[in-house]
């Protein structure tokens, strides 16, 4: 009896031990990668985003204080954001890194709280290496992180994970699932185009389960239910945003790639990544089954063409729509390498891969440290145009006549100089004015009208924010060769507000010679 039970006193001590070091390293990985993060910059999708959401708190209206044509939950979901910058006195950055920490930790927890059954007594040994994984997955993006499609493919996991475990003939308890279906909801209603991921894993588990067992999952009627509550909600709340987005959506056409280009420039410009899902394919197919990880690895694989579907749909190029396909492949790539791995003494063998992940965390955030410190506040207040924003700036905030809003967000994200505009940037002239010139009659004769509307749109933000600072490109970015200030000053309203305004000087910035206007003092 003594001896059994020194046995288990041991046994249990060799548990502790791994588990011990496998908390400390991902405690470790996460705040060395958070540190990485705090020195770069937000996105300028992401401080639009945040300055909507932020509108919208204060009891603002789509349409009548924030036009944007991406969803109203895709503009929502920063609010958490938004609130802790001011609950707690963060700044912008600040507040959006510990919104979306939080929301990546609510994610490895449900995720770890479901596979652990499936895990078993190994538990303990690997959802520390999956969890340091999923946040560096998460944190490799530096400039696109938090990003619409970054939280999208985020929310999407734990649906990836619930078909993992439910193939592995553990499923989660029911709040679990249902907690799964509330992430499907979002991440589909900031990003739709990424429907085809949860539909092909339900389509894998009516194979597996048949359709009168699989379709009665609360996950699926919590994902379709929260879908329809959410959807519905945005829509009362933003009745008036189905009109900004069906004006929008007339004109992708002109912005689109084709799926030719797309497909091409993919293999030229992302064939690493390309190559490394290629290798866990070989993988996959090769290596014996394992019972723990083969359902994971999978279940990721099965994701992969929803999310390919996602970024080719958008077509539109951009590299942050891959980021839930890159995530997903990291992963998968950290599966195939534990199940080679695992075979040997499993403690050993997870806290080496914990090493590992930890000082790979380490390598990133030292080479990103020094490009990324020419991105702060000391800096920013030293560069002319921001320098120019902050002297002229009287409380009227500014504006911007570009198709890009970059050094107007370094003004917003570091010193908190307010956007005096409805919308992010007129972007949408670009591809109207194309229309207006290539389209057929019908098409030129609503692009005229809506170029017409949108004028008149920004004449309104002209005379309702009266921006102290106007940025504005000089360069042709319009399809019959006009800048956009030229093309707007062709209209009388607008020649009439912008006579209060004179040119006070010229900044360059990436690439490009920014003519700065300030507003005439009263």
């Amino acid at each position: 009896m003594a001896d059994g039970a020194g046995r288990a006193e041991t046994a249990g001590s060799d548990r502790r031990a791994p588990l011990f070091i496998l908390s400390l390293l991902v405690v470790v990985s996460w705040s060395i990668l958070l540190y990485r993060q705090s020195l770069s910059i937000l996105n300028e999708d992401v401080v639009w985003f945040l300055t909507a959401a932020g509108r919208l708190l204060d009891g603002g209206r789509f349409g009548a204080d924030v036009v944007e044509v991406n969803t109203p939950i895709a503009v929502l979901i920063h609010a958490p954001a938004v609130l802790m910058t001011r609950w707690f006195g963060l700044s912008m950055a600040g507040g959006h890194m510990a919104a979306v920490t939080l929301m990546a930790a609510a994610v490895a927890l449900l995720c770890g709280a479901m596979l652990r059954p499936h895990l078993g007594g190994r538990a303990v040994l690997w959802l520390g290496p999956l969890a340091q994984a999923l946040f560096a997955a998460f944190m490799l993006q530096i400039f696109q992180f938090g990003q619409r499609d970054c939280l999208a493919g985020l929310f999407l996991l734990p649906a990836i994970v619930l078909e993992a475990a439910r193939a592995g003939r553990q499923p989660p308890c029911r709040l679990g699932s249902i907690a799964t279906g509330l992430a499907t909801a979002l991440a589909l209603g900031i990003k739709p185009h990424y429907l085809l991921v949860p539909g092909v894993l339900w389509l894998w588990r009516c194979g597996r389960e048949g359709w009168g067992t699989a379709l009665r999952a609360p996950d699926i009627w919590a994902a379709i239910l929260f879908a329809l509550l959410l959807g519905g909600g945005a829509l009362l709340l933003c009745p008036e945003w189905l009109g900004v987005a069906a004006e929008a959506w007339r004109y992708y056409a002109y912005l689109n790639l084709s799926y030719g280009t797309l497909i091409a420039d993919l293999m030229r410009e992302r064939w690493p990544l390309l190559a490394l899902s290629v290798l866990v394919l070989m993988g996959w197919w090769r290596l014996p089954k394992d019972a723990l990880f083969s359902p994971l690895l999978a279940a990721l694989l099965l994701a992969w063409p929803g999310l390919l579907a996602g970024y080719l749909l958008q077509a539109k190029g951009f590299a942050y729509h891959l980021v839930p396909f890159e995530m997903s492949v990291e992963l998968a790539a950290l599966v195939i390498a534990i199940m080679i791995l695992r075979r040997g003494r499993e403690p050993g063998v997870a806290v080496v891969v914990s090493i590992v992940l930890a000082l790979a965390a380490g390598l990133m955030a030292w080479s990103a440290r020094g490009p990324m410190q020419f991105f702060n506040a000391d800096t920013m207040r030293r560069n002319e145009v921001v320098m120019t924003i902050l002297a002229e700036d009287r409380g009227g905030g500014m504006a911007v006549l570009d198709t890009g809003t970059m050094p107007a967000i370094y003004a917003t994200q570091f010193f908190g100089t307010r956007i005096a505009y409805r919308a992010q940037c007129p972007w949408l002239l670009r591809p109207m004015s194309r229309a207006a010139l290539q389209g057929d009659a019908a098409l030129k004769a609503a692009a005229q009208a809506d170029m017409a509307s949108l004028t008149q749109g920004l004449v309104a933000d002209l005379a309702q924010f009266k921006p102290d600072v106007v940025l504005v490109n000089p360069a042709p970015q319009l399809a019959d060769g006009s800048s956009i200030l030229g093309f707007l000053a062709r209209d009388a309203e607008f020649a009439a507000l912008w006579s209060h305004y004179r040119e006070i000087g010229q900044a360059p910035w990436g690439g490009k010679a920014l003519v700065i206007y300030a507003r005439a003092s009263r």
